[in-house]
């Protein structure tokens, strides 16, 4: 789960149609490495039950008061786009099945808050009707946000299906396609060039690579690179990086960030998104740093 912030980066160019807000807007929006999906409706993927860790649980379906992450997309046998973080139901619903395997209506009778637990003991969103959400319903109930959509899926493609769902809810301009595969990524700069797109895993190589040589003849091919701070005994996650990335209209979005202290050095650099498990602890940073500018 996470939030985009504006850490007074340099960058332009069209960076600026996706739209990061000032930092004393506290502007929240989704992004990748997900807690829950977009908190919307419960969909509970399997890093909540693999880290254990506490969050504000809402007392609705629809929560629309705190910090979302990214959608992370499948689509079902019929083309039903879906927001889900893994393809299997097992993890989250208790039970077998693909989702490209499977009808919407099929989809729709799993019970998506079925494994959702904070003590290993518990369930307490059990048999309550949650249900797998269309992409379609996530972005209705947010049309406001600002959306990183990451496609998880590449055969068969969801990108056709997914443009539609977005062009339905008329939010071209609040969207960045994510994936760490390369050919969703292709295709989206194929047919929609005007939405941005993150960088794909060996993209992301390619600009370490870049980043570590100065190279000078480096283009990057996306809008947003979303890399670990630290990677073994690689210190990825720099002023001099984060400089490079904005000086090339790149947004550097850092996952995952779960220590105050660390939120905010990393906002002192400049970063223009946080990835974290809490949520509320990024908000509460990014509001102290907001306040202490008044």
């Amino acid at each position: 789960m996470g939030i985009s912030v504006n850490g007074g980066g340099g960058s332009s160019g069209r960076r600026r149609a996706y739209g990061t807000a000032a930092l004393s807007e506290i502007n929240v929006t989704p992004f990748v490495d997900v807690v829950l999906v977009l908190l919307i409706i419960f969909m509970i993927t399997a890093h909540v039950m693999e880290v254990g860790f506490q969050v504000d649980v809402p007392k609705t379906k629809y929560v629309k008061d705190s910090a979302r992450e990214l959608p992370v997309i499948h689509m079902t046998r019929d083309g039903e786009v879906v927001v889900s973080h893994d393809d299997h139901l097992e993890r989250n619903c208790g039970r077998a099945g693909v989702i490209h395997e499977m009808t919407y209506a099929d989809l729709a009778t799993a019970d998506a808050g079925r494994m959702f637990t904070l003590d290993g003991i518990t369930f307490p969103f059990r048999d309550k009707g949650i249900r797998v959400p269309r992409l379609a319903e996530v972005l209705a109930a947010f049309p406001q946000l600002r959306m990183i959509i990451e496609v998880k899926q590449i055969a068969p493609s969801v990108v056709a299906p997914m443009l539609a769902v977005i062009d339905r809810a008329g939010m071209r301009r609040n969207v960045l396609v994510a994936s760490e595969h390369q050919e969703p990524l292709d295709e989206v700069r194929r047919v929609a060039p005007e939405i941005p797109t993150n960088f794909s895993y060996l993209e992301s190589g390619v600009f370490i690579n870049a980043m570590g040589t100065r190279d000078a003849n480096y283009r990057p091919p996306a809008d947003a690179v979303e890399i670990p701070h630290r990677h073994e005994s690689w210190e990825l996650v720099t002023p001099e990086s984060v400089e490079f990335a904005h000086r090339l209209g790149v947004e550097v979005h850092v996952w995952t960030v779960n220590e105050e202290a660390e939120m905010s050095e990393l906002l002192d650099m400049g970063v223009d998104g946080l990835i974290s498990d809490y949520p509320s602890r990024a908000l509460d940073v990014i509001r102290r740093r907001a306040a202490a500018r008044r």
